[in-house]
């Protein structure tokens, strides 16, 4: 009794709604640091420690420049890395409490790891942090002359989004050799309280995008 359905002509226009996304989130959240007032620094070490001692523990992080998590580090406050450079993530990103958070927009890329030597044991790089990279997230190889060189897992806490247009958006480039048979070399464990914390830089405000679709009766 129903007419089936085939189609006859579709546009994949999901390069075009990443870039939309991206602009919208960064549109969002130039205008709400204004409006709120939010402390601004154009120097990354000043924001992750200063921010502490604000009066909202709430700040926004522009780099100028390319940037690098080479230690461990802690942070204590809401932050939002807002930022058309690289962000290398060597280290583990740990908040000092709960209330602690970090959010990474950038249209760079996101790059994930560093070159080992001399260790072989497995270990875990934790990164506590929501993720969006409009120019793609890589998880980098740890091995630079040693094969033999047991390779880290790699766990984000929070989310991990890529929005790159060319290739993979999300690139993992490590192989956990025989630990791939019981461990993932990436785990992505979602954390629902982002989803509150990000009202704090861009807002609720919701667009919709509407996409047109041929059907053939």
């Amino acid at each position: 009794d129903k007419n089936p359905i085939s189609v006859t002509y579709i546009i994949d226009k999901n390069n075009q709604n990443k870039t939309a996304f991206y602009n919208l989130l960064v549109e969002r959240a130039n205008l709400y640091k204004k409006k709120f007032n939010y402390p601004v620094y154009t120097d990354m070490n000043l924001c992750l420690t200063q921010c502490a001692s604000t009066i909202k523990k709430i700040c926004v992080c522009q780099p100028t420049y390319d940037f690098t998590f080479s230690t461990d580090t802690t942070f204590n406050g809401k932050f939002l890395i807002l930022t058309t450079k690289n962000i290398n993530i060597q280290a583990n990103l740990t908040p000092s409490s709960s209330d602690s958070a970090l959010i990474i927009l950038t249209s760079g890329k996101v790059n994930i790891g560093k070159v080992k030597s001399g260790v072989t044991s497995f270990g875990t790089d934790t990164i506590n942090a929501f993720i969006i990279s409009k120019g793609g997230i890589d998880i980098l190889s740890e091995i630079d002359t040693d094969p033999g060189i047991q390779q880290d897992q790699v766990v984000v806490n929070g989310g991990l989004i890529g929005l790159s247009e060319a290739g993979n958006a999300i690139n993992i480039l490590r192989n956990l050799g025989l630990m791939n048979i019981s461990k993932p070399t990436l785990i992505v464990n979602y954390e629902p309280r982002y989803a509150k914390i990000s009202e704090l830089f861009f807002g609720t405000d919701t667009r919709v995008y509407k996409q047109d679709v041929g059907f053939k009766m």
